[in-house]
Parts: C-alpha cells; sequence; structure tokens
C-alpha cells in the first residue's frame, strides 16, 4: 500500500468507495489504510486476522482484502464482520442501504485450490442470502479465474453457479491482469452487482491509464447512480429494542417461530468461515424471535381535559393583572378607600 500511495491519490479522485485486493498489511498494522491519503480511511481484513502475528514474527507481507471510502462519508459507512479473512464488507446506512463487499479470492496453484475456492464462495454465498432481502448488492474483486476467456475447469464452474444462483451480473471490460512481461494476459478483476442495480448502473470501465499504478491489476470502475444524500436525510436513529420479559413471554410461540426460521437456512455449512456465518445469522435469527414474541407495552393516552377558558375569564385575569400592577407601582397604598385598593379588590373576587 505504501507504494500504490500516488494511484490511490488519483482514484481518491474519481470513486466514492474503493474495494482493495492484497493490501500486504498484517492486522496490527490495519490502521495503517487511514493514513494512504488525506482523503480516504476505511477497514479491512488481513492474513492473519483471527490468529495474529507478534510483530517480532512478522514475515514480508501478503493478502488481504479491505474496503476505503471517502471520509466525506464516513458517516454514512458501516464495517462489518461477516465472512473470513479474505472478504471485507461494509453497507451504507439509510432507507435504501447497500451492501458493498470486497474479495480476494484464492490463487490457482496450490494443492487445495479447488476447497479453498470452494469455501470462499461458500461464505459470498451465505452474505448475498443474508443481505438480499433488504439491500442491493455489489461483490467486487479478484476472482483469480478468466469467466472470458472460457477454460472448463471446477473453479470457473463453481464461480458461475454462484453468479447465476445469486442472479448478480457483470459488464465485461477488457483484460486486467498483465504478466512480469508487461502483456495483458487475462480478465480475473470483476465487479458483480444484482439486478436490482442494472437500471443505477451509469458505465463499467478498465482504467487503464492510471500511471501511477504499480500493482499487476488494471482497476475495474463501475459508477452507479446512488442518491447518498437521500441516504443522508433518511436515515435515522433506532429507538432501543424493548427489554425481554422472558417471564411473561409465550416459550411456545418462542420455540415454533426459531424453528420455522432455521429450518429457512439452506445445507450445512462447508467450512469454517461459512460456520461463523451461519452462527451470526442463527443469533440474529434468536433475536428477531425474542422481539416478535415479546409483549408489547400498551400506551396509554391520556384524555384531553374539557376545555373551560372563556373570553370572559381571559378578560378578567388581565384586568386582575392590571390592577395588581398599579396597585405596585404606586406604593402599595392600604387605605380602604383608595381606588387602587378597592379595584384591586373587586378584579380579584371576580
Amino acid at each position: 500500500m505504501a507504494t500504490a500511495g500516488l494511484a490511490f491519490e488519483h482514484l481518491a479522485k474519481e470513486a466514492d468507495i474503493i474495494l482493495v485486493q492484497e493490501h500486504w498489511y498484517f492486522d496490527c498494522q490495519l490502521d495503517k489504510l487511514n493514513s494512504v491519503t488525506e482523503s480516504l480511511i476505511g477497514c479491512g481484513k488481513a492474513v492473519d486476522t483471527g490468529n495474529p502475528v507478534l510483530p517480532l514474527q512478522m514475515p514480508r507481507g501478503y493478502g488481504g482484502t479491505a474496503v476505503m471510502w471517502q471520509k466525506s462519508i464516513d458517516h454514512l459507512i458501516v464495517p462489518l464482520p461477516d465472512g473470513g479473512n479474505r472478504i471485507q464488507c461494509v453497507e451504507t446506512k439509510g432507507q435504501d442501504p447497500l451492501l458493498l463487499v470486497s474479495v480476494y479470492m484464492p490463487c490457482k496453484g496450490l494443492q487445495d485450490s479447488v476447497e479453498n475456492y470452494e469455501d470462499c464462495l461458500a461464505q459470498l454465498s451465505e452474505i448475498v442470502a443474508k443481505f438480499s432481502s433488504s439491500h442491493s448488492i455489489i461483490v467486487g474483486g479478484d476472482f483469480n479465474e478468466d469467466m472470458i476467456d472460457i477454460k472448463q475447469s471446477k473453479r470457473l464452474r463453481v464461480l458461475s453457479d454462484f453468479i447465476t444462483e445469486n442472479k448478480l451480473q457483470f459488464n465485461p471490460v477488457g483484460k486486467t491482469y498483465v504478466n512480469p512481461d508487461g502483456v495483458e494476459t487475462s480478465t480475473i478483476d470483476y465487479i458483480f452487482y444484482d439486478q436490482k442495480m442494472k437500471e443505477q448502473l451509469l458505465s463499467a470501465e478498465r482504467l487503464s491509464t492510471i500511471h501511477t499504478n504499480v500493482s499487476d491489476h488494471l482497476p475495474v470502475r463501475c459508477t452507479f447512480e446512488i442518491d447518498l444524500q437521500h441516504i443522508q436525510e433518511t436515515d435515522k436513529i433506532l429507538p432501543p429494542s424493548n427489554k425481554i420479559k422472558w417471564d411473561k413471554i409465550n416459550k411456545a410461540k418462542y420455540e415454533q417461530v426459531v424453528t420455522e426460521k432455521i429450518a429457512e437456512l439452506n445445507g450445512k455449512p462447508l467450512s469454517k468461515g461459512a460456520l461463523d456465518v451461519r452462527v451470526q445469522k442463527v443469533n440474529e435469527i434468536l433475536v428477531q424471535a425474542a422481539q416478535e414474541v415479546n409483549p408489547k407495552s400498551v400506551k396509554r393516552h391520556r384524555k384531553a381535559r374539557l376545555k373551560v377558558w372563556t373570553p370572559e375569564i381571559q378578560a378578567a385575569l388581565r384586568a386582575k393583572k392590571k390592577a395588581f400592577f398599579d396597585w405596585k407601582q404606586n406604593n402599595r397604598p392600604d387605605q380602604k378607600d383608595n381606588y387602587l385598593v378597592v379595584n384591586k379588590k373587586l378584579t380579584t373576587s371576580y
């Protein structure tokens, strides 16, 4: 990231949100994402997230994924914990929330390449299923498979199935990987988006003219028409949820709701990362079920008081106040026949 600072300065002028792969930071260094440029901040995961490497034992950096965004929209962005250390998710606040996922898929050539690839896609599928009903979704990153120059492989088949099953689509932009000889050889970087965002897509392109880019990947940019100002205006602070009164809830109903919602979860998690996502989903089900059967507090509305304030009463009150003021201003006379004393008594007893 340190050597790519100039490239990020360029990207910061053209993008509100940037999905990053292979930042090379370890977990204890992730705060450096906030100092790459003056205008961007971000969040990310490292190869040792969940099992941090001690600073004294750090090898040369590798891997890692992140999402970075303009400081001006920081109040609209919420980092999410979903997914393993190859996946970083954030969402935008507001009435029409957007989920953005940055992913760095496993490379080819390793002995467990296919298994790890399927594991990562299983996590992505769980995440998409979790948010698809409430969010628009964008998934972008280095997928390490060329879907344009198609050569049949198991990895490519499972990636194609992931796209089809989750109703995602993308726009081809040309080759995005440059080999050590400087030759553009393959298209492995993509931005997938769900069908709900098709009408919002303005353009899709690769950025091949950033001369400060020292990476062997060409950035891919998609421009969507999203009204962040509308999101800001409609965002509301939710009231704190009511405390669950376990001694008063219908426990049989609670069990029934939990059983029905658990049954909606498809299949068994195939990996540790997918299991983490599944545990988060189960926790959400338990909370939602408890809130659903929790007795609702009944608000008692006070009856409107009878209006007895008449114009005559209002006039009498004004006369009383004026009489008292006049009496006070004239040194509070106490003679019974003084007209100020008489007037004060008359207006008081009206």
